[in-house]
């Protein structure tokens, strides 16, 4: 199976029954719309500070203080902590926050990722 098929943005890859590939100028466009949804997702966000806030703050605190190494965090630990907390409508809105507090890296030798 590809890594990416295209079915999370509501299009689908060539597969056996012959439907047509997703052409690169459609996938962009579905990306910039992505990220359009992601910034006005951040805006109503501002709009509903206090959650927003309280899972920032909880993001934050799980990545200093309970991770296997203080101060850093692998992907699959954020998971396994926030993964069922938020549904995976907002996964988007998340990666984004999650970004305003940490730089992501790759480990070169278990190639994975440290946040």
């Amino acid at each position: 199976k590809p890594h990416f098929s295209g079915d999370q943005m509501g299009m689908s890859s060539a597969t056996a029954e012959g439907s047509e590939p997703v052409h690169s100028s459609q996938l962009l466009a579905k990306m910039r719309a992505r990220n359009n949804l992601v910034v006005s997702e951040n805006a109503n966000a501002e709009s509903h500070g206090d959650q927003s806030d309280d899972l920032l703050v909880q993001m934050r605190n799980f990545i200093a203080l309970q991770c296997t190494t203080i101060g850093q965090a692998t992907t699959q630990e954020i998971l396994n902590e926030f993964g069922s907390k938020l549904p995976q409508s907002d996964s988007v809105l998340f990666r984004s926050m999650l970004r305003q507090i940490c730089t992501f890296r790759r480990d070169s030798s278990t190639k994975k990722g440290i946040w």
